[in-house]
Parts: structure tokens; sequence; C-alpha cells
């Protein structure tokens, strides 16, 4: 009895909502978004570019960034029409793709195995600009955005261990840097305040980490400290799904 009548009431209120819903009149901007604005949460894969990507030990602008995932905030409130200023605040966190670092150095010592732990790429970042919206048939809006504003990179302590004893490890260290980011995407109404939404996104960023502490040890011998400073180019693409909130 009572999950017949749960089952009676959620149907009774899907029905009003929809009906609410087409009796929603959109004072503005062709129904592509709130009379004041919206906030959505959007997730995807985070996919590594150019030399952020290369696991090439031989090129000094290796990344060795992995395929991660990629998560965000965005805001937007209404300027003119089919125009918003566009707020996004994300984090992206991409694996430290080791294999040729470990394979380098079996290479230069014959019959030990190298293992690594603990490097990952966080990319954490907020960013403003302009969103344009565009509507198309059967309620979908297309959306192109434009955006600015500072990262922060951080790379995690790595621990590189041989089976010989010896152990290699690479200090942590973080750098903010200039971003910029283009959007393609849409979204589609699903009701009266709430859109599914999507967006085809690429990040591009150079930040420079200096002064990066490194100690190498080996049984029987004192170990050897150094510091090490490179610039990295960070490029990702994204695939973002997501829900939204018009108010």
């Amino acid at each position: 009895m009572q999950k017949t009548t749960l089952t009676i009431s959620l149907i009774i209120l899907l029905v009003f909502s929809t009906s609410f819903a087409q009796e929603k009149v959109c004072k503005k901007g062709h129904c592509l978004k709130g009379d004041v604005g919206y906030v959505s949460f959007s997730i995807g894969p985070s996919i590594p570019l150019g030399n952020f990507s290369s696991n090439d030990i031989n090129n000094t602008n290796a990344g060795f960034a992995n395929t991660g995932s990629k998560i965000e905030i965005n805001g937007g409130f209404n300027i003119y029409e089919s125009t918003d200023l566009a707020l996004k605040l994300f984090y992206s966190m991409n694996s430290f793709d080791a294999s040729s670092l470990t394979k380098k150095l079996a290479t230069d010592n014959p019959g030990t195995t190298w293992t690594t732990s603990g490097r990952s790429w966080d990319l954490v970042g907020f960013m403003v600009g302009l969103n344009y919206s565009y509507p198309f048939r059967n309620k979908f809006v297309g959306d192109v955005k434009f955006q600015t504003g500072l990262m922060k990179s951080s790379t995690p302590q790595m621990t590189v261990t041989g089976s010989n004893g010896a152990i290699i490890t690479e200090g942590e260290k973080s750098a903010s840097s200039f971003v910029y980011l283009l959007s393609v995407g849409g979204h589609y109404p699903l009701g009266r305040l709430i859109d599914a939404v999507g967006s085809l996104e690429y990040l591009s960023s150079s930040a420079s980490f200096n002064n990066i502490n490194k100690v190498s040890s080996t049984p029987g011998f004192t170990p050897v400290t150094s510091t090490s400073s490179f610039k990295q180019s960070i490029s990702i693409i994204s695939l973002n799904f997501g829900v939204r909130v018009k108010f």
C-alpha cells in the first residue's frame, strides 16, 4: 500500500513539474538561461596534449602526464540577451607516467628493478570570461565560451626505489600561471529550472617550477643532493557532462 501511494505521488509530482515547465515564460535570452543566471556542475576525462603528454626521456619539455579526470563548477550571470558573464572553478588530476624513466634506470643499472610512487599532476584554477548562447531546433542551445584566469599546478613528491636498495626522491613543488580556455558545447532543458549540459574544452598554460630538491642515495655511498628547475607547457582537452540549475 505504501509503495502504491509513493508511486502515485511520484507520478503526480512528475506531471505537475512537466506542466509547470511548459507554462514557464522566459523574460529574455530566448530561454537560454534563467532570469538572473545559472550554476552548473560537470565532470569528465582530462586528456593531456603535446609536450604535456610526452613520456620521451630525451624531451626536456616532456610532462609524462596520463589521461585523468576533471571536475568543474560553472556560474553565469546575464549581461545582454544571449551573452553572459561566465565563471569557472576547476580541478584536474593526471597521473605521472614514469615508465620511460624506470626503463632508462634499468638500462643504466643492469639487473636492478625500479618502481615509482607518489607523482601526479594536480591543476586547480579559477577563470572568468564570456559565454555566448545560440538556440537551435528541439530546444537544444549551443554555447561558445572564452575564459582566462589563474591556475595552480602541483607536482607531489615522487620516490623511485631500486631493488638494490637505491632511492631517488624528487620534492613536491607548486607554481601559479596564467591560463586560458576555449569551449564549445550546449545545454538541453530537463525541467523548468534544470538543464543537461555538455562541453568540449581546450585549456592551455605554461608554469615554471624552480629549485626542486632531488636526493639520490645508494647503500654504502653518501647521498647526493641537487636542485633543478624547469618550465612546463600544460595543455589538456576535456569532455565534460553535467547538470545546471537556473535562477
